[in-house]
């Protein structure tokens, strides 16, 4: 299982064996900061293209600029509306979620990602259009068809997660 977090960057918690894998060095899980985008915008690590330039609520700020306390929300009420400049940044925003779920599924050999985090709150609308996009690349990949079949992602936004209960007297 792999928990995907969507926040101001973008990484990953990853349970092998019931275990939170740390890696050798305890980087394990920074996949925001695999380069996808060799041209792509410079990123505060250095690097220049990384998927959290672009799948994260840092990447989506830097891109959509607003005064809504809520850009992601903003942003995806903009591209619903039709609006093109809008619609591109959540399609890049929705491609590089969709990417990270591919990358932990394929080096990971994961049965299930969990998107959490504050943009998980997106709810719906997010899971539903990168599971779209997961959809269509194994439709036209009979690898990632075979090497994601099994694979599930769910969200879990805050707002859904269980509340503990209150003691019954």
């Amino acid at each position: 299982m792999a928990y995907l977090n969507l926040g101001t960057g973008l990484a990953a918690g990853i349970v092998l064996n019931g275990e939170l894998w740390r890696g050798s060095w305890g980087a394990a899980g920074e996949i925001g900061h695999i380069p996808i985008d060799p041209s792509g915008a410079l990123c505060p690590c250095g690097q220049r293209g990384c998927l959290e330039t672009v799948a994260s609520g840092s990447g989506i700020a830097r891109q959509w600029q607003t005064d809504d306390p809520k850009p992601a929300q903003s942003l995806f009420a903009a591209a619903d509306a039709g609006d093109p400049h809008a619609a591109d940044i959540r399609s890049w925003f929705i491609d590089g979620i969709a990417s990270a779920v591919r990358i932990l599924v394929l080096t990971v050999d994961v049965d299930t990602v969990v998107i959490g985090g504050g943009l998980s709150n997106l709810g719906a609308p997010l899971l539903d259009a990168v599971t779209e996009v997961l959809a269509e690349w194994a439709e036209s990949s009979p690898f990632i068809a075979s090497s994601t079949s099994g694979a599930e992602s769910s969200c879990c936004p805050r707002a859904f997660r269980r509340q503990p209960s209150a003691p019954r007297s």
